[in-house]
């Protein structure tokens, strides 16, 4: 029985090669280790489970990294072979056999191209695929072997008949001599798949790191989904791998296993060994510029001289619209203004690509919808192999880009809204048939964001505090939802989140008050919103420790609410659950430091229980939450949140159905089947929440207009 469980590519099996946390392999007697993704001992020598490796040709290697023969063949003292037939080996380390073949002072068999050959006199051929005599490849461990002669998981990993994985050299060779394995992933000359930045990103499949652990572009493991893995790039169970009775593997002890296509682990959410944020990439931070006046003086140093406008069609003739064409105007730019009336869905943002396409330089205006939509059309305009990544059909409502995609023009954000952080991100929204997809790249990273108060007048002073209380949300859900302490960071977010405290309770009395909100106040809620997407908040973190949001998105999407509606009712039920001591939800240690910090820069007074004060605070800032559906309707969304974010993918880590199920049942008011209907309209959209992009569609919708440079 093979057995094996999956981490990016690496495999362990039910024969008695178990994997232990450190990514090393060992068999039952606990002799054989894996120190770079080859089963060896300390001299770095395969060994078997009694502590001495020997092959199907009776060669021996000892721990000290020297061949002894068992059957007349010949052996050497420090560590370097030398063949029966008399050949000498170089003083370097490495030695030729009689075969042809050479050792390397590792003990490796390497023929003169570079091809990986078995120790026990098994012959290479050409394409690095190692071969008996007979031309079947087998080692005395039972390796089985393809057709080509080395038997490769998916991600071109060679994996034994017992799932050990194994490889001759370490890593697949091309018959060049060049490491690759069949899915492209390019190894170094130690054998460590690795980049020249250190990380292998094979956003095919899986790479593998310096450590071994398999890693996306971000550094992150991830299968064809996008799934992520954790845990220190191993698997283990006592047995070496447990199946689950569903076929998934399964670990007892917190290990990362695979399940459903992506490693998790069994305590808790999946992450990579050091919670590599998932949109990294070699892009600059976003240059903030405070006031639209400040654009002018960016793009008098830009390249090319026409300027391609994109409105949101609720502020498409608004004073922020005509204040960027008199700033393009004094730059010396002609502006083309179109408004997208898209549904955002990919054939929109497809064709809003192709409208993009030869343009100079993109300004988009609006809500983080539009913003989303125009940061997914100039990628996809500058790299098609993005819209193939989000056209490739999967249940993961996760989507990692690839980490080469650029744009290939600069991209400016103008906020209208606030909360959403689109501006700042490398992260974008898409819809489809099965709901919203979060997509992270780090080519969605815009290059300028401009916050004006002027902007954000528009925007009805309801979504205003939503939009306070979602930079609220998805901070506090990451630093509860993750339970290890980082000092640095931890300060830095309790810092953040008693400042947007301060600004909801202002915004609160503004509100009672009957008064509009001041420029200064929505400027300074529009800085913390794109602040709170900054890497020092989070590094470190496991990026999908915020559980809420995923539940928050399926409920909205499944009862056509605002994002913001739907998180305000899930976070209480969710709070109880942390607080109760329910691991996979969070850490009720750190909810209740967060909740010192809250309620000290929070007036009037908030209860010091968590779950009641949170519910207390939602009230004071008058965040909506009162939601309605029958016993179905809740029971499909529950359904549908674990498939697309859960049931083995790493965003939902180890949370079941009766675990969702339990806290989207509190965050309803349950009405009969015949009854079921909510009482919230169904406005905006469902991942951004900009609803205010809804209130008004002028004429000019999904039409040009051409403004010279010298008329602004």
């Amino acid at each position: 029985m093979g057995g094996a469980v999956d981490f990016g590519g690496a495999a362990a099996g039910l024969g008695g090669a178990a994997v232990n946390l450190g990514g090393v392999a060992t068999s039952r007697g606990g002799a054989v280790t894996d120190l770079g993704g080859v089963a060896a001992d300390l001299g770095g020598v395969a060994t078997s489970s009694a502590g001495v490796a020997t092959s199907s040709g009776g060669v021996a290697v000892n721990p000290g990294g020297a061949v002894t023969g068992l059957d007349d063949a010949a052996a050497n003292l420090g560590g370097v072979a030398t063949s029966s037939g008399g050949e000498a080996a170089s003083s370097g380390g490495e030695a030729a056999s009689s075969g042809g073949a050479a050792t390397s002072s590792a003990g490796v068999a390497v023929n003169p191209g570079g091809a990986a050959a078995n120790l026990g006199g098994a012959v290479t051929d050409f394409g690095g695929a190692a071969t008996s005599p007979g031309g079947a490849a087998a080692s005395s461990g039972g390796v089985a072997t393809s057709s080509a002669g080395v038997a490769t998981s998916s991600a071109g990993v060679a994996t034994s008949s017992g799932g050990a994985a194994v490889n001759p050299g370490g890593v697949a060779t091309s018959s060049g001599g060049a490491a690759a394995n069949p899915g492209g992933v390019a190894a170094s000359p130690g054998g460590v798949a690795a980049s020249p930045g250190g990380v292998v990103t094979d956003l095919g499949g899986a790479a593998a790191s310096s450590g071994g652990a398999a890693t996306s572009s971000g550094g992150v493991a991830a299968d064809l989904d996008g799934a992520l893995a954790n845990s220190g790039g191993a698997v283990t169970s006592p047995s070496g791998a447990v199946t689950s009775p569903s076929g998934a593997a399964a670990s007892s002890g917190g290990a990362a296993v695979k399940l459903g296509g992506a490693a998790v682990s069994s305590g808790s959410t999946a992450a990579n060994p050091t919670n590599t944020p998932w949109n990294l990439s070699p892009r600059r931070p976003t240059q903030v510029v405070h006031g639209i006046g400040g654009l002018a003086k960016w793009l008098s140093h830009q390249k090319g001289r026409t300027l391609t406008l994109l409105a949101d069609p609720a502020v498409a003739e608004s004073e922020t619209v005509d204040r960027i064409i008199a700033c393009a105007a004094w730059a010396d730019r002609a502006v083309e203004l179109y408004v997208p009336d898209g549904p955002g869905t990919l054939e929109s943002v497809t064709e809003l690509a192709e409208r993009l396409r030869g343009s100079e330089l993109v300004v988009a205006i609006g809500g983080g919808t539009l913003l989303d939509q125009a940061k997914l059309a100039v990628l996809i305009s500058a790299a098609p192999v993005v819209r193939d990544r989000l056209a490739a059909r999967g249940r993961s409502g996760l989507v990692l880009l690839p980490a080469e995609a650029e744009p290939a023009v600069p991209v400016v954000t103008v906020p209208t809204t606030v909360g959403t952080g689109s501006e700042l991100s490398g992260g974008a929204c898409l819809a489809g048939p099965q709901g919203k997809r979060l997509v992270l790249g780090g080519g969605l990273q815009p290059d300028v964001a401009v916050l004006d108060p002027v902007a954000t007048r528009t925007l009805p002073v309801e979504l205003l505090a939503e939009g306070v209380f979602e930079v609220f949300f998805r901070v506090a859900g990451m630093y509860v939802g993750d339970p290890q302490d980082l000092p640095t960071e931890d300060a830095f977010t309790l810092t953040l989140l008693r400042r947007m405290t301060e600004l909801g309770a202002e915004l609160a009395s503004v509100r009672r008050a009957g008064l509009k909100p001041g420029d200064a106040l929505r400027l300074e809620i529009a800085k913390l919103s794109g602040v709170s997407h900054g890497p020092w908040f989070n590094a470190g973190r496991d990026p999908s420790a915020c559980k809420g949001w995923y539940l928050a998105n399926e409920l909205s999407t499944g009862l056509g609410l605002r994002k913001m509606t739907a998180a305000a009712a899930v976070l209480p039920p969710l709070w109880r659950r942390i607080a109760e001591g329910d691991v996979h939800w969070g850490s009720a240690r750190r909810l209740r430091r967060l909740w010192q910090a809250v309620t000290s820069a929070h007036s009037p007074a908030l209860p010091e229980d968590p779950v009641e004060g949170i519910a207390a605070l939602l009230d004071a800032w008058l965040i909506g939450r009162d939601i309605e559906a029958s016993e179905e309707r809740t029971e499909l969304i529950a359904r549908s949140t674990l498939r697309a974010w859960g049931d083995g993918l790493p965003t939902l880590g180890a949370l079941t159905l009766t675990d969702v199920r339990r806290v989207l049942t509190e965050a309803v008011h349950r009405l009969p089947a015949a009854e079921a209907v909510h009482r919230l309209p169904a406005a905006g959209a469902v991942c951004q929440a900009p609803a205010a992009e809804a209130v008004h569609r002028p004429s000019t919708a999904g039409a040009v207009r051409q403004t010279p440079a010298a008329e602004g």
